[in-house]
């Protein structure tokens, strides 16, 4: 899943995250940063080095820490898709046990 945000500082910072697999690509003004780490990445702005890391993922929210700024790339999911994704693994597992 790929998220575009404008950002006042840092321009455009487009997210990606691999469907399947998770893995996690980050570009800032079309720079793709190096990979340092597993949820960390290095991106050069203004002549110094910041450390970018991720926190949670596309369905849980993630949120990027660019030095020691946060920046909400995807929303959190709400109390009622829990519950409708819990409602429904429910309603099947009863409606096939039912003779």
């Amino acid at each position: 899943m790929e998220k575009v945000i404008q950002h006042d500082t840092y321009g455009t910072i487009l997210y990606n995250e691999g469907d399947w697999s998770g893995k996690k690509k980050i570009k800032i003004n079309d720079v793709e940063l190096q990979k340092a780490g597993r949820n960390k990445w290095t991106y050069e702005f203004g002549g110094e080095t910041l450390e970018v890391s991720v926190k949670g993922s596309f369905l849980m929210g993630a949120v990027l820490t660019i030095g020691n700024e946060n920046i909400q790339v995807t929303e959190n999911p709400t109390w009622y898709s829990y519950v409708l994704s819990v409602l429904t693994v429910a309603i099947v597992i009863i409606w096939g046990a039912s003779v």
